[in-house]
C-alpha cells in the first residue's frame, strides 16, 4: 500500500507520474463499493432499458427489411444483426454528402 507523500511509480489507470510535492492519490475500494451501493439500482435499470431497446429496434429493422420471414435470413445469414445497424441511417448520409444539407 502506499502512504500519502509518497513517490511511488504510477499504476496502469493514474496516468501521469505524481510530482515529489504532492502525495499519490489512490482509489478507496469502500469509496467504490459505498458508490456502487448507491447507484447499482440506476445501472441496473439503464443497462437493461439499453439492452432491451436495442433487442426491439434491431427486432423492429429486421422485420421492415426482410419481412416476417426475417428468421429465416439470420439463420442463413447471421452477419445480418449486426449489419442492419450499419444501414439504419445511410440512405440519409449519402444524400448529404451528395447534395449537402437542404437550405
Amino acid at each position: 500500500m502506499v502512504e500519502a507523500g509518497s513517490t511511488a511509480a504510477p499504476g496502469p489507470d493514474l496516468g501521469t507520474p505524481p510530482r515529489a510535492d504532492r502525495p499519490v492519490r489512490r482509489r478507496h475500494p469502500a469509496a467504490l463499493a459505498a458508490f456502487w451501493h448507491a447507484n447499482k439500482r440506476a445501472a441496473l435499470v439503464a443497462a437493461l432499458g439499453t439492452v432491451g431497446m436495442r433487442l426491439v429496434t434491431e427486432w423492429v429493422a429486421l422485420v421492415n427489411k426482410f419481412g416476417v420471414n426475417f428468421p429465416h435470413q439470420v439463420a442463413r445469414h447471421p452477419s445480418l444483426l449486426s449489419q442492419v445497424w450499419g444501414h439504419w441511417d445511410a440512405g440519409y448520409y449519402i444524400t448529404i454528402a451528395q447534395y449537402g444539407y437542404a437550405g
